[in-house]
């Protein structure tokens, strides 16, 4: 459940995930049991249900609220939301983490280049070596193929 509530909030715009949450924190005490009324979240932030209870299971699971107890056929929902919550919202919130993961693909983008380039050049460095010992460029050419390898594995996942 966790991993599918995770791939849909992805679809929801962090701005909307901050916004909320900092109208939660805003609007509610820190550490208390509250009661909010449905109806009106889902009026303002225009959303449907199933938005609010994805986001809310989301910001359960990530621990930024507790006691969550939310059902469709309610007028409220139950929540406690944590200090966590405010000093995530302080930190940047979910706008934050998106741009700090679209960096380190960023560069992971880049090393995977990197490392690229560098086998190629080694690769031509065998090349010239098999011809005069042929052994050991078999061996450096076997250790080279399996870096390629995995920078081949770890590009896939960038792209």
């Amino acid at each position: 459940m966790r991993r599918q509530t995770l791939k849909f909030t992805r679809m929801v715009a962090p701005e909307l995930k901050d916004e909320f949450l900092k109208s939660l924190c805003d609007e509610c005490p820190i550490e208390n049991h509250v009661s909010v009324k449905l109806p009106v979240v889902l009026e303002r932030f225009k959303i449907d249900f199933k938005t609010l209870q994805m986001m809310l299971i989301e910001f359960r699971d990530l621990e930024l609220i507790s006691d969550l107890n939310i059902r469709q056929v309610s007028n409220v929902f139950h929540v406690t939301i944590s200090y966590r919550a405010k000093n995530f919202i302080d930190s940047g919130g979910f706008v934050f983490m998106q741009k700090i993961a679209a960096l380190a693909v960023g560069k992971l983008t880049l090393d995977v280049e990197k490392l690229t380039l560098e086998i190629q050049l080694l690769y031509a460095e065998i090349d010239n070596l098999s011809h005069s010992n042929p052994t050991v460029a078999e061996r450096l050419f076997a250790i080279v193929s399996n870096i390629a390898t995995i920078a081949g594995v770890a590009g896939a996942f960038v792209k």
